[in-house]
């Protein structure tokens, strides 16, 4: 005759080891899983929460004990998790058999792959019962608050040009006279919009575009006329001009990017950055900080600069030649609080003036 396994999920014991909260959840008089971990705990609702994890890099893992609290041997056949995306289990060979007075172990692993809550199911099959054992779990996946460097468009008349352009490394194609010199700033859409530079009769201009291959002379929706040789498109709206197809008025800029000048040591730069966080989470105000590297190429390996961890880096004779980058690691007020460093694209290089 097939039994029914009833699951009564119920604290019945709680002991400290080592710091660590243990739990121990009863299944009818016959099952007993305990918990030992200080990964995760019984909440209010019964249910075995991990609470909050970091969304995509971060894990928490509990290790269950399953004990045969009956007088007859159970026939484990399959332990499984309703949500196999967020969730898995390291199990034992599967058929089992669990004597009374003995116990078997598995771990359970959530690593959420997205922010929100995210409940689950364990169900352990047992042969001869007619419904599974059933252990109800949660968890609650967060992103970490993260720098995004690059340049605020609005007030364009061509309203789809406005909005916020990520930095996106270097423009390496089309008509620059000297690829990966120049940064490029793309704000991801349908169509892309870029910000990035090409040459006009060897004079370097910005262009504002849902294209890529604007060359001299098609003019893009916007430009402006940069004859100095700083690293980041003109800020000020007076400088930009309609162009092909653009709408008045012209855009106005806002950077946030490692500003300057010009590329010569002795120059100090400005780090600046738009605060992200996935879930919403505000920033801690005062708490970001910085780390300025230097490296020989702009693809190649970047060293940090000792005891420049301020928002500003006035570059020595040892930048001559050389690429800088910024690294920004932020916090946050609630969530995942910590967040991790975050490396700007590398600026152009460095020489000393004259």
């Amino acid at each position: 005759m097939k039994k029914t396994l009833f699951v009564l999920f119920a604290v019945t014991a709680v002991v400290i080891l080592a710091g660590c909260p243990s739990g121990t959840y009863t299944v009818g008089d016959l099952l007993e899983i305990t918990v030992d971990s200080a990964a995760a705990e019984l909440n209010a609702d019964g249910v075995l929460d991990f609470g909050i994890v970091k969304a995509q890099g971060g894990s928490e893992t509990v290790s269950l004990t399953v004990t045969n609290t009956g007088d007859e041997t159970i026939s484990v056949t399959s332990i499984e998790i309703s949500d196999t995306a967020n969730y898995s289990l390291e199990l034992p060979a599967l058929p089992g058999s669990v004597a009374p007075g003995e116990t078997t172990q598995y771990s359970l692993t959530f690593a959420p792959a997205g922010s929100g809550d995210i409940p689950a199911t364990v169900s352990i099959v047992a042969q001869d019962f007619a419904e599974p054992a059933e252990l109800e779990v949660t968890g609650e996946g967060n992103y970490t608050p993260v720098p995004l460097f690059g340049v605020t468009v609005s007030g364009a008349g061509t309203v789809d040009a406005n909005g916020f352009y990520e930095r996106d490394g270097f423009r390496t194609s089309g008509s620059v006279s000297s690829p990966a010199t120049r940064p490029l700033y793309t704000k991801t859409g349908t169509p892309n919009f870029h910000i990035y530079i090409y040459n006009a009769s060897d004079d370097q201009i910005w262009g504002l575009d849902d294209s890529l291959d604007a060359d001299y002379p098609v003019w893009p929706l916007y430009s402006a006329w940069d004859a100095s040789t700083s690293m980041l498109p003109p800020e000020s709206a007076s400088l930009w001009a309609v162009d092909d197809g653009g709408a008045e008025p012209p855009p106005s800029l806002t950077i946030q990017d490692i500003g300057y000048t010009d590329p010569f040591t002795g120059e100090t730069l400005t780090a600046s950055y738009v605060y992200f966080d996935e879930e919403g989470d505000p920033e801690a105000a005062g708490t970001a900080a910085f780390q300025w590297y230097r490296g020989d190429s702009p693809t190649g390996t970047f060293s940090a600069i000792s005891g420049a961890t301020n928002m500003t880096y006035t570059t020595t004779g040892s930048d001559d030649g050389k690429y800088l980058k910024v690294g920004i690691t932020l916090t946050a007020e609630t969530g995942i609080t910590a967040g991790e460093e975050v490396l700007s694209s590398p600026t152009i290089q460095f020489s000393s003036p004259g």
